[in-house]
Protein backbone atom coordinates (compact mmCIF):
# COMPACT_ATOMS: atom_id res chain seq x y z
CA UNK A 1 0.00 0.00 0.00
CA UNK A 2 1.03 3.58 -0.50
CA UNK A 3 -0.68 6.76 0.61
CA UNK A 4 -0.63 10.27 -0.77
CA UNK A 5 -0.59 12.96 1.93
CA UNK A 6 -0.86 16.74 1.49
CA UNK A 7 2.49 18.12 2.69
CA UNK A 8 1.35 21.59 3.82
CA UNK A 9 0.66 20.38 7.38
CA UNK A 10 3.49 17.85 7.76
CA UNK A 11 6.35 20.15 8.78
CA UNK A 12 8.11 18.57 11.76
CA UNK A 13 5.97 15.41 11.54
CA UNK A 14 7.58 13.36 8.75
CA UNK A 15 10.76 11.32 9.16
CA UNK A 16 12.81 8.69 7.36
CA UNK A 17 13.89 5.57 9.22
CA UNK A 18 17.41 5.06 10.50
CA UNK A 19 19.20 1.78 11.05
CA UNK A 20 22.04 0.99 13.43
CA UNK A 21 25.11 -0.34 11.65
CA UNK A 22 27.85 -2.58 13.02
CA UNK A 23 30.42 -2.34 10.24
CA UNK A 24 33.04 0.33 10.69
CA UNK A 25 34.57 2.06 7.67
CA UNK A 26 38.06 0.75 6.83
CA UNK A 27 39.78 3.86 8.25
CA UNK A 28 38.13 3.53 11.72
CA UNK A 29 39.37 1.04 14.32
CA UNK A 30 36.77 -0.92 16.33
CA UNK A 31 38.03 -0.78 19.94
CA UNK A 32 35.17 -2.88 21.29
CA UNK A 33 35.76 -6.49 22.31
CA UNK A 34 32.39 -7.26 20.73
CA UNK A 35 32.89 -7.65 16.95
CA UNK A 36 29.26 -6.64 16.30
CA UNK A 37 29.61 -3.33 18.16
CA UNK A 38 27.47 -0.31 17.35
CA UNK A 39 29.23 1.74 14.69
CA UNK A 40 26.69 4.45 13.93
CA UNK A 41 23.46 5.19 12.10
CA UNK A 42 22.59 5.26 8.44
CA UNK A 43 19.45 6.40 6.64
CA UNK A 44 17.30 3.56 5.31
CA UNK A 45 16.22 4.94 1.95
CA UNK A 46 14.38 1.67 1.27
CA UNK A 47 12.78 -0.20 4.16
CA UNK A 48 14.63 -3.31 5.30
CA UNK A 49 11.98 -4.67 7.66
CA UNK A 50 10.26 -6.58 4.83
CA UNK A 51 11.27 -8.01 1.45
CA UNK A 52 11.58 -5.48 -1.36
CA UNK A 53 8.27 -5.05 -3.16
CA UNK A 54 7.92 -4.72 -6.90
CA UNK A 55 6.26 -1.32 -6.58
CA UNK A 56 9.34 0.12 -4.87
CA UNK A 57 9.52 3.55 -3.33
CA UNK A 58 10.88 5.41 -0.32
CA UNK A 59 9.34 4.61 3.05
CA UNK A 60 8.75 7.43 5.52
CA UNK A 61 6.89 7.70 8.78
CA UNK A 62 4.45 10.44 9.80
CA UNK A 63 3.53 11.34 13.37
CA UNK A 64 -0.15 11.85 14.18
CA UNK A 65 -3.14 11.35 11.92
CA UNK A 66 -2.48 13.31 8.72
CA UNK A 67 -5.22 13.42 6.09
CA UNK A 68 -4.84 10.88 3.29
CA UNK A 69 -6.03 11.94 -0.16
CA UNK A 70 -5.21 8.76 -2.07
CA UNK A 71 -4.60 5.12 -1.10
CA UNK A 72 -3.13 2.67 -3.62
CA UNK A 73 -2.23 -1.00 -3.69
CA UNK A 74 0.49 -2.65 -5.78
CA UNK A 75 -1.07 -5.29 -8.06
CA UNK A 76 1.55 -7.85 -9.04
CA UNK A 77 -0.76 -9.38 -11.68
CA UNK A 78 -1.10 -6.01 -13.45
CA UNK A 79 2.37 -4.73 -12.56
CA UNK A 80 0.95 -1.36 -11.48
CA UNK A 81 -0.46 0.68 -8.61
CA UNK A 82 -4.27 0.55 -8.39
CA UNK A 83 -6.38 3.14 -6.56
CA UNK A 84 -8.17 1.62 -3.56
CA UNK A 85 -9.60 4.82 -2.09
CA UNK A 86 -9.65 8.53 -3.02
CA UNK A 87 -11.13 11.61 -1.27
Amino acid sequence: MRATLPTATLEGSAFVSYSGVTEYPPDVINLSKNPAAFAGYNVEVVATDHPELSGGGLQIGVVGEPPVTLLEEWREDRNEWVVVWRT
